[in-house]
């Protein structure tokens, strides 16, 4: 499960992006033990200019 979040700015010749993301994975277990609970929270900006 996850959601994203993002938004857009544009001013003359500049365009910012930016986005904000959460996914819950839950459980796992590999080569390096059991993990439980797992999920992950990324962020992007983007600046564009055009000329």
């Amino acid at each position: 499960m996850g959601a994203t979040l993002g938004a857009i700015y544009t001013r003359d010749k500049v365009k910012i992006t930016s986005a904000i993301t959460y996914y819950q994975f839950g459980d796992a277990s590999g080569s390096f033990g059991n993990f439980t609970d797992n999920d992950v929270l990324s962020a992007a900006v983007k600046v564009g200019y055009a000329f």
